[in-house]
């Protein structure tokens, strides 16, 4: 099983979401998704997007943000 890192940064994003949305976070990986465009994966938590990056040892959340008309520009 890989290990899942979380910056700080992270970190304080997701203690700023509803406590729904964190368990989600943590618990949910139904809808992960492999960016187009781009290296990495998303998770789509209910108005929420988690970025994240996968190598063979570990699962590295890079961003946490609300969606919006410019989430993915």
């Amino acid at each position: 099983m890989r290990q899942v890192l979380l910056s700080a940064k992270v970190h304080k994003q997701i203690a700023k979401l509803p406590r729904t949305a964190q368990s989600a976070i943590y618990a949910d990986c139904r809808n992960v998704k492999a960016l187009s465009g781009k290296e990495g994966y998303r998770l789509r938590v209910g108005d929420y997007r988690v970025l994240f990056a996968i190598d063979a040892e570990s699962v590295r959340v890079t961003e946490v943000r609300k969606r919006d008309e410019h989430t993915y520009h």
